[in-house]
């Protein structure tokens, strides 16, 4: 049996809410968030987003994952930990969906690039060996 890949565009219902809040409670690396919002607040910030697109990842019908695409053509990815060596197919997926937005000079990219956390070194190694480039290293002023 061939495996499925499918993205599935987030709606705002109580079943993608619930899904993304389990993604977002198991997260082991984070960039933005440091503590869990509570479920009445991440539901408001679903249902407000400002993403571009956003899908929840799917594979073989179970839900592995998200990813949202920016205004400044940043992808943002969260995969539960088992699936993120699928990480390449639903990249590729979006690739094929979704084109970058053009580039403005010193505001945005014209390529399509992705942030992950300090020292998530399995999804930096899955990315660099589907042909990604490292480009910068961010750091925090606080």
């Amino acid at each position: 049996m061939k495996d499925k890949v499918f993205l599935k565009k987030v709606d705002n219902n109580q079943l993608d809410f619930e899904v993304l809040y389990e993604l977002l409670k198991n997260r082991k690396f984070n960039i933005s968030n440091k503590k869990t919002p509570s479920f009445k607040d991440h539901i408001k910030f679903v249902k407000k987003n400002s993403y571009r697109a956003w899908y929840l990842a799917m594979f073989n019908n179970d839900y592995v994952g998200s990813i949202y695409l920016k205004n400044d053509n940043s992808i943002g990815i969260n995969f539960k930990n088992k699936y993120r060596n699928k990480i390449p197919f639903f990249l590729e997926k979006i690739l094929n969906k979704h084109k970058p937005l053009k580039k403005i000079p010193s505001e945005r990219n014209g390529n399509f690039f992705i942030n992950i956390a300090n020292g998530d070194e399995k999804t930096k190694k899955i990315l660099l060996d589907f042909g990604l480039i490292h480009i910068q290293s961010t750091f925090l002023i606080k």
